[in-house]
């Protein structure tokens, strides 16, 4: 049986809605029509996962409104922009930029039968009479009547024994198809060693597509890979070098690949090709620089081929069962500036980065090792491990997700408060890990306040995080534990 948790309540395009997870950790929307929820039609439920790009397409892209600050031609900083990304895997249709991804279709396609899962979850907690009219061609509101508000009768966070993890997809038998979620399992399709340091280095010199001025790089980023990750899985990575090209195009070219103005390189997967705006300086210290670190990261993880036998091959990490843009950029912005021979803080996702810099640093059974070697599933899982929850962690992801929509999007708005329990997610992370009953108010509050620095280092105050809700949330903890509270908050 389906169950779905409410994630938020927000306005898009001066429409009001909901949006849950079931179980299955799958996007579900309802609609507020005055006063009363109510099933959307199809148009709007499309439009939804639209925005919140449920399913990556084939580019991973990085912008220029990435820069957390940006540098002078001496590397100096300058004044921040107000937004890190815009998220660019988008198709043309109707003379607008849309993503049009195959998922997005089968969700729309499957989106009735999601109503009929949503109704059956509310009559399961014995919930009133549902009595509904639905015209799936019109974009007018279809009526759902009901006394009361049906929040209620829906999981909110209990114990759900259906979640999985996305591990691998084999289809060889009958479609030639196999598709790999964690490189645990990448001997389904590799039988080799892996590649050494060596190895590496040679297919990057012997790769014509390689252009002579970006091999050195490749190989800085090899040589630093070997030698602060040595235990992470590195045959996908191999077969894309044999391959792999990187060019230089003008700001035409780079729209036309990325249909993104902003865009100052991408890594297209299908093709294996990284593109950079030409004429920039890729030397440490530079946002450039950063950009070539966080494409071949993309390169690390990702690959499309053809084996021996003629099987289509893919190593993604776009799982079935979670998966979200702005968390796993972020993840992939933070091991990317992880290889780096010094302490970068200004990245692309800068707050979503702040936030899972956070956590890594806090919990004890996760590393970047694993962002290399698992999908997003099993950071969740590992997230839950740690705090005793069960399918919680995606939950969070998902509120990051439209947080991030919250900022980016004009026609998005949700209110600050149901972004609490994000807030007091890390919140609780980070004090289970700093306080304890022996400490003083005063020095449990600086360690709030040194959370907050991190957690806000070069986000924009359009972000709109209301910074008191975690001063409430440490006097909550702080009675908690036993730390006598002798201060208001802010």
């Amino acid at each position: 049986m389906k169950e779905f948790t409410e994630i938020l309540t927000f306005t898009y395009k001066g429409k009001e809605y909901k949006m849950y997870l079931d179980n299955k950790n799958k996007k579900f929307f309802t609609g507020i029509y005055d006063g009363v929820e109510a099933y959307i039609p199809i148009e709007e439920y499309v439009d939804l996962l639209i925005m919140f790009a449920s399913k990556k397409e084939t580019i991973k892209n990085i912008d220029n409104s990435d820069m957390g600050q940006m540098f002078n031609e001496n590397y100096n900083f300058q004044k921040p922009k107000p937004k890190k990304k815009r998220i660019v895997p988008k198709v043309i249709a109707g003379g607008v930029a849309t993503l049009l991804t195959a998922s997005v279709l089968t969700a729309g396609i499957s989106f009735h039968h999601q109503q009929q899962e949503f109704s059956e979850a509310l009559l399961n907690h014995e919930s009133p009479r549902i009595e509904m009219e639905y015209n799936s061609t019109t974009s007018d509101a279809p009526t759902y009547r009901q006394e009361k508000d049906y929040s209620q009768y829906l999981d909110g966070g209990a114990a759900d024994s259906e979640f999985e993890l996305d591990t691998y997809i084999d289809h060889r038998d009958f479609s030639n198809r196999i598709y790999i979620y964690d490189m645990d399992y990448a001997d389904l399709v590799f039988d080799t060693a892996q590649p050494t340091l060596d190895d590496c280095i040679n297919m990057i010199n012997s790769n014509n597509e390689i252009p002579s001025k970006f091999k050195p790089l490749l190989i800085e980023y090899c040589t630093r890979l070997y030698d602060k990750y040595p235990n992470v899985e590195k045959r996908p990575f191999y077969q894309n070098l044999k391959t792999l090209s990187v060019v230089e195009v003008d700001k035409q070219e780079m729209l036309k690949t990325t249909i993104s103005v902003d865009s100052v390189g991408c890594y297209v997967q299908t093709e294996n090709r990284i593109y950079l705006l030409e004429d920039y300086n890729f030397v440490p210290g530079t946002w450039d620089y950063q950009v070539i670190y966080h494409e071949l990261s993309h390169c690390l993880r990702i690959s499309v081929f053809k084996d021996d036998e003629g099987n289509s091959v893919k190593f993604t990490f776009d799982g079935l069962n979670y998966w979200d843009i702005p968390n796993a950029e972020a993840m992939n912005s933070l091991f990317a500036v992880s290889l780096l021979d010094y302490e970068e803080l200004d990245i692309a996702y800068q707050y979503q980065s702040n936030f899972h810099k956070i956590i890594l640093e806090n919990i004890d059974n996760y590393t970047l090792d694993d962002y290399v070697n698992h999908s997003m599933t099993y950071y969740a899982q590992q997230l839950d491990e740690y705090t005793g929850d069960e399918n919680y962690a995606t939950k969070m992801f998902a509120l990051m997700e439209a947080q991030y929509n919250d900022f980016h999007n004009d026609s998005f708005e949700a209110p600050q408060s149901d972004y609490y329990p994000l807030y007091d997610y890390i919140s609780k992370i980070y004090l289970g890990k700093h306080l304890n009953s022996n400490m003083s108010y005063d020095e449990a509050r600086a360690a709030m306040d040194q959370m907050l620095e991190e957690l806000l280092y070069d986000v924009p105050e359009k972000y709109n995080i209301d910074t008191n809700h975690f001063y409430e949330y440490l006097n909550d903890y702080c009675e908690t534990i036993g730390i006598p509270v002798n201060q208001n908050v802010k």
